[in-house]
């Protein structure tokens, strides 16, 4: 344990072999971390952040907590976790083996985030914003989330989400093998996207959809399939595509 305590603060930890924790802590903040062997804690916490930290086996967490913000980490082998957080935010992080999590959360934004082998979740919260991720092996989330959206994404292998949520967007994804969601919602739209094989977006799919004020897309692509959605405000897409089939289209425009 390396440590630069500032008043009040605390660090409460348990190391197993070979563990480290390098930890620069401002007044009243706390780190509570139960480390196995040969994982890392780096920390440099805020004011009242809070590091909660159970560290498998080669994980890492990387940590500079602003004022009042949390994080919960319980980290399996080989998984990292890089946060900037910035005032009253929180992340709750479950990580699997090799899974990354590189977040910069904004006041008040909500992180919730269980990631599987390999899945990579690189998020930028604005606030109120919240991301609860639970990506399967090579799944992909990049997010930038603007304030009080919300994207729920529950991502298969190999599948991408790239989410430019604007004011109070929603995003649902339940992402299939290789396909991918590119999205930048205004404000008040919605994308529903259940990539699920047999009912929505099978594998190799693509939604790539700028949406509009209230617009609202619900997409369900069959193999191979394309979505390129431009919507106007309070426009509607509902669009269940068969195999190869490539749709464009820009509402209140001439299609193409």
């Amino acid at each position: 344990i390396i440590a630069c305590c500032s008043p009040s603060s605390t660090i409460i930890a348990c190391c197993s072999p070979s563990s480290t924790i390098i930890a620069c802590c401002s007044p009243s903040s706390t780190i509570i971390a139960c480390c196995s062997p040969s994982s890392t804690i780096i920390a440099c916490g805020s004011l009242s952040s809070t590091l909660i930290a159970c560290c498998s086996p080669s994980s890492t967490i990387i940590a500079c907590c602003s004022p009042s913000s949390t994080i919960i980490a319980c980290c399996r082998p080989s998984s990292t976790i890089i946060a900037c957080c910035s005032p009253s935010s929180t992340i709750i992080a479950c990580c699997s083996p090799s899974s990354t999590i590189i977040a910069c959360c904004s006041p008040s934004s909500t992180l919730i985030a269980c990631g599987s082998l390999s899945s990579t979740l690189i998020a930028c919260c604005s606030p109120s914003s919240t991301i609860i991720a639970c990506c399967s092996q090579s799944s992909t989330i990049i997010a930038c989330c603007h304030p009080s959206s919300t994207i729920i994404a529950c991502c298969s292998p190999s599948s991408t989400i790239i989410a430019c949520g604007s004011l109070s967007s929603t995003l649902i994804a339940c992402c299939s093998p290789s396909s991918t969601i590119i999205a930048c919602c205004s404000p008040s739209s919605t994308i529903i996207a259940c990539c699920r094989p047999s009912t929505c977006c099978i594998p190799s799919s693509t939604i790539i959809a700028c949406c509009s004020p209230s617009s609202t897309i619900i997409a369900c692509c069959s193999p191979s399939s394309t979505i390129i959605a431009c919507c106007s405000p309070s426009s509607t897409l509902i669009a269940c595509w068969v195999m190869a089939c490539v749709y464009r289209l820009c509402i209140g425009l001439s299609p193409t």
